[in-house]
């Protein structure tokens, strides 16, 4: 396996903490001939590289209020979470230093509005339902009075049927007998099987 033996490049992210400036890339410093050529030019002194670092304000210069209002805060003249005041402005809390918004409260009915449907809403619903009860009432007489012309309708054709058929309806006495031989013969069957 091969090796390179020169240095490899390496990337420093920029250090973007609040209230220190990122350090500036030196300016090219100039060869004795090139300055002869500018003799009359006065060309101030390049810092180095650890000046700059040491101009550097340290973590405890830097200012900790974060800003008033936050980035995520609720925009001016739009209402809270909850929707019951609107948002007129921020100011920092001198106890704790977190920005907090002024709140102006809304009346009762304008919060009672925000939890409402519109008016249109409102309205057809209430005419649907009038319509689905009103239906619901005139159609039970009128389901009552159809039962009964298509009950025997449904009778003779049933009675038809079956006489086309070969077949004879059975009564209702018949299925009721034939009901209770099946019974007695179980419980006769059952008490045989009993020890």
């Amino acid at each position: 396996m091969d090796i390179p033996t020169a240095d490899l490049p390496v990337y420093d992210a920029l250090d973007l903490t609040p209230g220190i400036t990122p350090p500036v890339s030196p300016k090219p410093t100039m060869q004795p001939a090139e300055e002869k050529k500018l003799e009359g030019v006065s060309i101030p002194p390049v810092p180095s590289l650890n000046e700059e670092a040491s101009q550097t304000p340290s973590p405890s210069m830097v200012e900790t209020k974060l800003p008033c209002p936050p980035p995520d805060a609720i925009p001016l003249g739009a209402r809270n979470r909850s929707q019951t005041a609107v948002v007129i402005g921020y100011e920092r809390d001198g106890v704790t230093g977190t920005c907090e918004p002024i709140l102006k409260p809304l009346d009762v009915p304008t919060i009672i509005g925000n939890y409402l449907p519109g008016a249109p809403v409102i309205f057809s619903t209430a005419a649907i339902a009038a319509m689905a009860t009103t239906v619901a009432v005139a159609s039970r007489p009128l389901g009552d009075v159809v039962l009964k012309i298509v009950k025997p309708t449904v009778k003779k054709v049933t009675k038809m049927i079956l006489k086309r058929k070969g077949e004879r309806p059975i009564a209702l006495r018949d299925r009721i007998l034939a009901q209770r031989d099946r019974n007695r013969a179980i419980l006769a069957l059952r008490r045989s099987l009993k020890p």
